[in-house]
């Protein structure tokens, strides 16, 4: 048997396996990717939050091989016989005022190699050692006299009464200018978004230490907090120690707890068996992402797009939340619907929403949704449609997906999964985008998988798309 350190010491090394990221490292990195987005979102992509100015008129920038040339040439000077304090003076006044008459390669420079990517790489590389030789001459030349106190007080004194070199020192190139009610703004906006991203990335994270998700939604005060303070609380949250989960959870019912007997007096609690005496249908939170980018020519990208769907026995909850932010636009839908048949191998279900994207329109929307699950193949479309514009441009559209899967073979992880999605606004041509992709599920129930694939659109444009689905039940 077992001595009780002994087994307080096997349950502590099962309980660092569980934190280490190799264990888990495919959720991990997924969980990983989520805290990007999370922190990206909030990014003013495509936004004018700043204004840069020019203090220095093209005339004046030195062409980069003269530059480079002379600061070489400084270089040398270092070395030589009779370098003074006085001359090492001169010697870093002169690179001080190169380094800054060569903020940028020449327009000329540039006109002249043209679209020639490599010679363009090698003229800024070449530009950028201007920057080091100059950090390096005014080392070196202080260096000089480090073992000399008297020289080098005067280097030092030299330096601080010479109102040019002060100057060059204080100059800028270019000024830049930030906008901050612009950057305000977009803040205010995606927030909400940078929130749904983080509470994404902590119940990811919730699952790749193998802690329980059911057990955590009794009590969500610490994973509310810990949403609303994403860029910090990720340090210390989600638990590492499932022991410590439980605990933590014990706590707050029994706080709870003890409130409802001081308030109340009394407290009591049922448990009703579903009719039959069959387990009720467990409850279902799946969260699909997707990130899809043009190849070639092609609008802005990347686009992300993030659906959150909670199941109930007999209703249904959706958000959908897409953006672009390099065009900072963004799409919003919120709704749900009921469920008109629902069993192991069928759902049908009629939903309604209410969308707005970033011009404030919005629309109200109206249709169903039905999939048809199957050992090999199953048959999913989750959008059928009808939306009104009802703030904005009037507007009047008609929309279809579909998105079957078909799996290699009977009860197989892989399969190739097509995606055609069409929408008619009345008066205006079809559009469409369509393609397919591979997709793997993971574990032994199958609740999570990953998708990439190829589309086309009808502007003839073609983009990769990589896709994530994780599901919950509990």
């Amino acid at each position: 048997m077992a001595r009780p350190h002994q087994k307080d010491k096997e349950q502590k090394m099962r309980h660092q396996e569980v934190d280490c990221w190799t264990d888990a490292p495919l959720e991990h990195f997924i969980a990983f990717l989520i805290f990007v987005m999370a922190v990206a979102v909030l990014f003013p992509w495509g936004l004018n939050y700043s204004t840069t100015v020019r203090n220095l008129s093209e005339g004046d920038v030195i062409p980069t091989d003269v530059a480079l040339n002379e600061i070489r040439q400084l270089l040398v000077r270092i070395d030589e016989p009779g370098f003074t304090p006085a001359v090492a003076h001169q010697v870093i006044k002169r690179a001080a005022y190169i380094e800054r008459h060569s903020p940028w390669v020449p327009a000329p420079e540039k006109t002249k190699v043209a679209d020639d990517y490599s010679q363009l790489r090698a003229l800024e590389v070449k530009h950028s050692r201007i920057y080091r030789a100059w950090s390096q001459i005014a080392q070196s030349a202080r260096d000089k006299f480090r073992g000399d106190r008297i020289a080098s007080d005067e280097l030092f004194k030299l330096e601080k009464n010479d109102a040019e070199l002060q100057a060059l020192f204080d100059f800028r190139p270019t000024t830049t200018t930030y906008h901050w009610d612009v950057i305000g703004e977009n803040f205010r906006i995606k927030l909400p978004f940078s929130f749904v991203f983080a509470l994404m990335f902590f119940v990811a994270m919730i699952k790749a230490r193998r802690l329980n998700l059911a057990v955590e939604l009794m009590n969500p005060l610490f994973l509310i907090l810990a949403t609303a303070t994403f860029p910090v609380s990720w340090l210390v949250y989600p638990y590492k120690d499932p022991d410590q989960q439980i605990s933590k959870v014990i706590n707050a019912i029994g706080m709870a707890f003890s409130l409802l007997i001081s308030f109340s007096g009394v407290a009591t609690a049922q448990t009703k068996k579903s009719e039959g005496g069959k387990k009720k249908a467990e409850h279902q939170l799946q969260i699909d992402l997707r990130n899809s980018s043009y190849i070639g020519d092609g609008p802005p990208d990347p686009n992300f797009q993030v659906r959150v769907s909670f199941y109930e026995e007999k209703w249904m909850l959706e958000t959908v939340n897409g953006a672009t932010p390099r065009e900072g636009k963004f799409y919003s839908e919120v709704g749900g619907g009921a469920f008109l048949k629902r069993t192991p191998k069928t759902w049908l279900l009629a939903v309604g929403y209410s969308s707005q994207n970033q011009k404030n329109e919005r629309s109200v929307i109206a249709g169903g949704e039905f999939f048809r699950f199957g050992p090999r193949v199953t048959w999913a479309f989750p959008v059928i449609r009808y939306e009104h514009g009802i703030a904005g441009p009037p507007s009047r559209t008609f929309a279809f997906v579909a998105n079957p899967l078909f799996r290699f073979k009977a009860g197989s992880r892989f399969g190739i999964a097509p995606d055609v999605s069409l929408r008619k606004l009345l008066g205006k041509p079809l559009v469409w985008n369509a393609g397919a992709g591979i997709k793997w599920s993971l574990g032994k129930a199958k609740r999570q998988s990953v998708e990439v694939g190829g589309f086309r659109d009808s502007r003839g444009f073609w983009s990769l798309r990589a896709r994530s689905t994780l599901n919950f039940a509990f």
